[in-house]
């Protein structure tokens, strides 16, 4: 799918509607009611609280329905501003591609990792020092 196409698809599909003509804070109030959405999703999926695998697979489709709600209420956001999203994502695309090049950046997922992990243990460390170590 271009995404020219479906930006000028969601303006004339709302435009059908009058949804044009709301306001950018008001889509802008969307996005992040959708972002909250999509925030359940992933948290449930990284282990934030228990679900069971058949949850675990309806929440990882419900993840890809709010991703592309998010999505579509970024691509009104742009239309109602007059931008072409495909212009400045391809904008974009440069702009990483100098910052941090073609194969690996100044600083590479195992650092970040690294500090994740160093950080997960001080986390812990603290846990078991007040509460114990639970084996």
């Amino acid at each position: 799918m271009d995404i020219r196409d479906y930006q000028e698809w969601v303006r004339q599909f709302d435009q059908a509607r009058g949804w044009d003509l709301c306001p950018g804070t008001d889509t802008l109030a969307h996005v992040l009611e959708e972002l909250g959405e999509l925030s359940r999703c992933v948290l449930a999926l990284e282990g934030y609280r228990t679900v069971s695998p058949g949850e675990r697979e309806r929440i990882r489709e419900n993840l890809g329905e709010e991703l592309a709600d998010v999505v579509t209420f970024l691509v009104k956001l742009a239309y109602t501003y007059n931008l072409d999203l495909a212009q400045y994502l391809a904008a974009n695309q440069a702009k990483c591609r100098q910052r941090f090049g073609e194969g690996s950046g100044s600083y590479s997922c195992e650092e970040y990792l690294r500090y994740k992990k160093e950080s997960a243990d001080a986390l812990l460390a603290q846990y078991q020092q007040r509460f114990g170590k639970k084996e």
